[in-house]
Parts: structure tokens; C-alpha cells; sequence
């Protein structure tokens, strides 16, 4: 089976000849105790062998456990950012790992500006059309924008 392949490939790992491996942090993102992945790396040779979805599920299974054993002080989730652009690592992640866009993902935010110029157009004209107007503009303006090259995903715990 594919499992046993990838265990007996695994065998020669050892500290001296690493497979890979997992940077994160405890931290406090907007009041919440999370667990951050900084950067998971695996050699190519080890790739496609479950080491990084190992990793994840060992780094779940501490959160988890710690959890459970530290009564109200709690991690709520696993949190990482990953460059679009790397659709292996968007796909890892989410597809392999469970994990879905956060809350904090610039594309959950409303250009805060545009948002106060629509309120005070609509506030000066009864029927709206300079309101219209100005967010016309503004899906155009926002259209020539790059997008944000980065999607900050997580995992409930």
C-alpha cells in the first residue's frame, strides 16, 4: 500500500537527516489564543508522503490536548498564511488539512473609505445617483487594483 511505501521511505529519517519541518507560535490574534504556522518545509524527496500532514496533525493533536488539559485557558484555532499563488499550499491546506479563509482575510473587508463616501453621497442626494455613480467608479478603480496576493486561513479547534 501507498502508506507502507511512504513509512518504509520515511524509516532513514532521523534528526541528523530531517524530512522537513514545522515553524509556528502561540500567539493572540484580536483577543484569541491561536496557534500560528510560520512556515512548514519539506524536502522534495519527502514530499507527497503525508510528512506535512503529519506535522499538521501532530502540531492539531498538542493544541488539542493542550486544550483539554489547561481548563479556560484555550488555543480557538489553528491559523497560517499562504500565498495564492501557491496553489499546492492553498490545496494542502485547505483540501488535506481542513482549513477555511479566516475572519481576518483582507478579502472579508470593505474598502472603509468608499464605504464613507457612499453614506455621505446618499445622505446629500434624495434619489441616489451620485451614490451609484461613486461606486461605479469605484468597482472600476478597485477592478485595476491587484488583488491581495495572500489568503490567512484557519482551523477551528
Amino acid at each position: 500500500s501507498r502508506e507502507s511505501d511512504d513509512s518504509a521511505a520515511l524509516k532513514d529519517v532521523s534528526p541528523q537527516r530531517l524530512a522537513g519541518f514545522l515553524h509556528y507560535r502561540f500567539e493572540v490574534e484580536e483577543a484569541t489564543a491561536v496557534v500560528y504556522v510560520y512556515e512548514l518545509q519539506i524536502k522534495r524527496a519527502y514530499q507527497r508522503m503525508s510528512v506535512g500532514r503529519r506535522l499538521m496533525l501532530l502540531l492539531e493533536l498538542a493544541a488539542r490536548a493542550f486544550n483539554k488539559a489547561n481548563g479556560p485557558l484555550k488555543f480557538d484555532k489553528l491559523m497560517c498564511t499562504v500565498i495564492k499563488e501557491n496553489e499546492g499550499a492553498v490545496r494542502f491546506y485547505k483540501t488535506l488539512c481542513g482549513f477555511v479563509v479566516d475572519e481576518s482575510d483582507p478579502s472579508n473587508f470593505v474598502n472603509e473609505k468608499l464605504q464613507e463616501q457612499l453614506l455621505h453621497a446618499l445622505q446629500k442626494s434624495s434619489k441616489g445617483s451620485a451614490a451609484a455613480k461613486m461606486l461605479e467608479q469605484a468597482q472600476e478603480e478597485e477592478e485595476e487594483d491587484e488583488e491581495c496576493e495572500y489568503e490567512i486561513l484557519k482551523k477551528n479547534l
